[in-house]
């Protein structure tokens, strides 16, 4: 009979399935030491298994496989393809169901669509396959592992792996916990679902990253819940290699990011809230997105960015309310998106537009001034959004007479 680990999926699970489906329709691997174990294993003669043990189990179709019941010195779920085995502190390899293998790679017990449910420690997954053009489907349903010491929580290599977000998800490791390695291909990885996702790196050290991402194909989590990464010892994220950036994509109800540093690196890093979104503590007060790429500023750093040649024909984005006690000086050409939000001073005017290159205002939101004009503008400036009011002796919207140009 089959362990109460293993079960058939019912109708419900085909639930999970729908829900990572919908999800990347609407939004459209860090080597591991335990895998490459598990495929040398697959590289050695086979092992002459007592006639009494079973023949690996040959199952397909929807699995659920609860951690919590795994046999003890379980280090690894080893994911290949579309079949799945169980690597031992030992070295050994089983199938799901506790028999014997001398191949991790052929021998596995196949499925179509794996659940993995439940709590367990010293645990971590890895997943690969024989090209990128392979699509592995999973569920992580309520799931609460930590990996042990080398390994990772979650470690991709190769293939298109979509992983359906469940219930409450928590993938902890005391370095890396997620990594995606793109040495040899271009792994896709997709978390989506209703469910809410927490990260965390429980030792780790200023040079070490939570999330190792290398991959030209973005990382990409798009879930209805609150994602929550934390890396109290080390840093969040490591998706760079030599000049090129490998993007990363968290679309969440609650966004709450927090590391060591302070000063995350958001670089290559696209962050979409729906309620809040928190970085250390702070709010970005604005986004900046040019040539596909963008980053995140600060209230501090709104001055410098909106003076930096690097950011003409950018959009600028606010994502919260800004109040300021000195002038917002706009000197590059770009557009500033309000996104419903306020920008308020309260000692001068508001916004100054200067310098060289055309500037565009747009999207709801207020610009308020209480000393002064809530817009100066000394160029070429389009207004195709916003209020701009003056409560002060000063004008909603100024225009300079010899320089100035409103559309």
């Amino acid at each position: 009979g089959r362990p109460p680990s293993v079960l058939p999926m019912g109708r419900t699970r085909l639930f999970a399935r729908g829900c990572v489906r919908r999800f990347f329709m609407m939004k459209r691997r860090v080597l591991s030491i335990v895998m490459a174990l598990a495929l040398c294993l697959g590289m050695l003669p086979a092992p002459a298994w007592a006639e009494e043990d079973p023949p690996p189990q040959e199952d397909g179709g929807e699995l659920v496989l609860d951690v919590s019941k795994l046999p003890e010195g379980t280090q690894t779920i080893v994911i290949f393809n579309n079949r799945v085995s169980l690597l031992y502190a030992d070295y050994r390899v089983t199938d799901i169901a506790g028999n014997k293998i001398d191949d991790a790679i052929t021998q596995g017990t196949a499925f179509d669509y794996l659940t993995l449910t439940g709590r367990a420690q010293g645990i971590g997954i890895t997943v690969n396959a024989d090209s990128a053009d392979i699509l592995v489907e999973l569920a992580f349903s309520n799931l609460d592992i930590t990996a042990s010491d080398g390994n990772m929580a979650l470690a991709v290599m190769d293939g298109t792996v979509d992983i359906a977000v469940m219930g409450d998800v928590s993938l902890s490791a005391p370095v890396t916990a997620i990594g995606v390695d793109g040495m040899r291909s271009t792994p896709t990885v997709r978390l989506g679902g209703p469910g809410s996702l927490t990260v965390r790196q429980t030792q780790g050290s200023d040079e070490h990253a939570m999330i190792t991402h290398k991959s030209t194909v973005p990382l990409e989590v798009s879930i209805a819940g609150d994602v929550r990464m934390e890396a109290p010892n080390g840093y969040l994220f490591d998706n760079k290699r030599s000049s090129d950036i490998y993007p990363i994509s968290i679309s969440a109800e609650n966004i709450t990011l927090s590391d060591s540093t302070g000063s995350t690196s958001l670089d290559g890093v696209t962050l979409k809230a729906s309620g809040t979104l928190s970085v250390n503590g702070q709010t970005p007060a604005a986004k900046v997105e040019k040539d596909g790429e963008t980053t995140y500023l600060f209230e501090g750093d709104l001055d410098a960015a909106f003076g930096n040649s690097d950011n003409a024909g950018a959009t600028f984005t606010l994502l919260a309310n800004v109040e300021r006690t000195n002038v917002l000086s706009i000197r590059v050409g770009c557009t500033l998106d309000l996104n419903g939000h306020t920008i308020h001073n309260t000692n001068n005017h508001c916004i100054s537009i200067g310098g060289t290159g055309d500037v565009t205002i747009q999207g709801e939101g207020e610009v308020i001034s209480e000393g002064g004009h809530a817009l100066d503008a000394s160029n070429t400036t389009t207004l195709k959004g916003g209020t701009f009011t003056s409560r002060g002796e000063g004008s909603g919207v100024y225009v300079a007479d010899r320089t100035g140009t409103l559309i």
